[in-house]
């Protein structure tokens, strides 16, 4: 093989009867090789003929390198010197060697040396005739060679990460020369179960087999397949290193990239109300077989807090995440519901999105509260009360078409009607209302408004303003008609006026005088300041005279519901009546005057109020 040394012996034999003189033996250093330096010998030659190694040089001896032809040359038999060969008789014979180099060339491996070596000379006794013979050799150049061959016996093709490959290594020397140090290395399959162990020694023919396992990943899902090149390594004897490589590929599934998204409400308050901070959490996950290249989730309704969005690279059953937070606003609330949408994408997929309806309370409610804003003190007929009526969204949800009414006030101002109200917000109306007697009568105002809205039904407040009532009589007796004097006979004309002196009307009222003629009179629904009279005849009697006068006593009490009796009151008028004349009294003693008392007293005639008497 290439570096190798050839040795070459040339041996001849002098076959004749005649002696061969001149003899020269002459060898062309052959193609591919190079002339060893110093080893030209001289192994056999004529009796008493030099032998041995020779120089290399021209002139010093019976041998020579030529480096410029690039042959060697030898001068052979007796008397041969430096410049020509000598004799060799009949029967005698001779030989030389020399050795060359095998090119350290890789275009020698498996190259033929040939080398022909040529003997000249002449005949003794002819001198004339000159011979020559030639003798060939070839020499095969050892070529080293190993061969692989890598099969795959299981596992094609495969479906996902994690499937099993299994190959078949056969590494053969196909070769003319043992190699030494044979190992086959796989960079990706997991060699076992070698034969013979590895570094082998294999002669020509000889094999060594492994088996190989390799473990499907992601990146040969992706690709579609794997081709996976495994090496032999051997070296000749000349330590130069041959080696060869063969590939298997098994086929992968058929790419189906798929991108899901899902989108959850992670974290809310309950209630779920306006302004409160609600935590959205998109997953978007790999639910195809393939690696997905820069994916991006977005979700536009949400302040980012967190999560791993965008992705670079997102494995088949990962996720990239984002993660946010949103305040709930009033239109919200207005609509049931907040519905939101999420999307992700990648370069492998199309946009995929997922919506999620969060549903949100709703409590549509008014409040509606009237109160008396103004009014005088005390509070009677003709006082202007001025009323604040104030409907109140007291729900979650804005109200539309809001009005506040009360049909008992004129409207003064106010915000009623409310197109929109939100919640918290108040639609009012201000209004005046001027006292009546009634209200009086009945001790109090009751006065009820009324709100309502789109979203709900009729609400009402009721205002009773409590009224201070004063039933009272005051009562006047006068004598309205009498001659002057009066005397028995005398007809007397009086007038009895009973007055409603309070603030309320009363349902009837009842003037009595004992002596007159109508002794009574009863009115009805007397208002205040409103009278009730009675105007009655009275004649005047003996006993009017006797008792010096008339004395009458006029009373008036009232009802103010029918049920309730105001106190009795009354009023007396005196009217003296005109005495019959004086009859003379004469000066009695004691005992006389009682007598006389006596017997005026028992005669009727006489009733004595005062009795003075003097005496003189």
């Amino acid at each position: 093989m290439p570096g190798d040394i050839i040795e070459y012996t040339i041996t001849f034999e002098n076959a004749g009867n005649d002696g061969a003189d001149l003899v020269v033996v002459t060898d062309q250093i052959p193609a591919g090789t190079t002339y060893v330096p110093d080893s030209l010998e001289i192994i056999d030659n004529a009796s008493g003929a030099p032998t041995g190694p020779q120089s290399d040089a021209a002139g010093d001896d019976l041998a020579e390198f030529d480096a410029v032809a690039n042959q060697v040359i030898f001068r052979l038999g007796d008397g041969a010197d430096e410049n020509n060969g000598g004799l060799i008789p009949g029967g005698e014979t001779g030989g030389v060697r020399f050795q060359v180099q095998i090119d350290d060339d890789d275009s020698m491996y498996g190259a033929t040396v040939e080398n022909l070596a040529v003997v000249t000379h002449i005949a003794e006794t002819l001198t004339e005739l000159e011979f020559e013979g030639q003798a060939e050799v070839e020499t095969e150049v050892a070529d080293p060679a190993i061969a692989l061959t890598k099969t795959i016996e299981s596992g094609d093709p495969y479906a996902e990460a994690g499937d099993s490959i299994l190959y078949s290594l056969v590494a053969t020397n196909t070769g003319s020369a043992t190699l030494h140090d044979v190992s086959i290395v796989d960079p990706d399959a997991v060699l076992s179960n070698c034969s013979p162990s590895m570094p082998a020694t294999l002669s020509p023919g000889q094999t060594l087999s492994c088996d190989g396992a390799y473990t499907v990943e992601q990146a040969d899902v992706d690709a579609g397949s794997f081709t996976n090149t495994a090496t032999v390594t051997a070296t000749a004897d000349n330590d130069d290193e041959f080696s060869d490589q063969d590939s298997a590929t098994a086929s992968g599934p058929t790419a189906s990239p798929e991108l899901d998204v899902n989108k959850i409400l992670s974290s809310a308050p309950d209630p779920v109300e306006v302004g409160s901070v609600l935590t959205y959490t998109i997953a978007a996950t790999n639910t195809g077989n393939v690696t997905l290249n820069n994916v991006v989730v977005s979700d536009p309704m949400i302040s980012v807090t967190g999560g791993s969005s965008p992705c670079a690279t997102l494995l088949p059953g990962d996720s990239c995440t984002l993660i946010g937070e949103y305040s709930v606003i009033q239109d919200d609330v207005d609509s049931g519901a907040i519905s939101n949408t999420a999307t992700a994408n990648s370069d492998e997929t199309g946009e995929e999105e997922d919506t999620l309806v969060t549903d949100l309370d709703q409590d549509p409610s008014l409040a509606i509260v009237k109160e008396l804003s103004d009014a005088p003190d005390p509070i009677e007929v003709g006082s202007v009360l001025t009323y604040t009526i104030a409907a109140t969204n007291t729900g979650n949800v804005t109200l539309n078409n809001v009005v506040v009414s009360d049909p008992m006030i004129s409207v003064t101002g106010g915000s009623s009607p409310c197109a929109t109200l939100l919640p918290g917000d108040s639609c009012t109306l201000i209004g005046e209302y001027s006292v009546i007697q009634d209200d009086v009568d009945s001790g109090a105002i009751s006065n009820t408004a009324t709100a309502n809205s789109d979203e709900t039904g009729e609400e009402e407040d009721t205002l009773v303003t409590d009224l201070d009532q004063d039933s009272s009589l005051a009562i006047v007796k006068e004598l309205s008609d009498a001659p002057d004097p009066v005397e028995v006979g005398s007809v007397l004309t009086y007038t009895v006026t009973a007055t409603n002196s309070g603030n309320v009307t009363l349902q009837t009222v009842r003037v009595d005088d004992p002596i007159t003629t109508p002794s009574s009179i009863e009115c009805s629904n007397v208002e205040p300041g409103g009278e009730c009279v009675l105007v009655g005849t009275y004649t005047v009697s003996e006993s009017d005279q006797h008792a010096g006068g008339v004395d009458n006593v006029a009373t008036a009490t009232g009802s103010v519901d029918g049920s309730t009796d105001l106190p009795e009151i009354s009023d007396d008028h005196q009217i003296p009546v005109q005495a019959l004349p004086a009859i003379p009294v004469p000066i009695l003693s004691t005992l006389g005057l009682m007598l006389f008392m006596l017997l005026m007293l028992a005669s009727g005639w006489l009733m004595l109020r005062h009795l003075a008497v003097r005496q003189g």
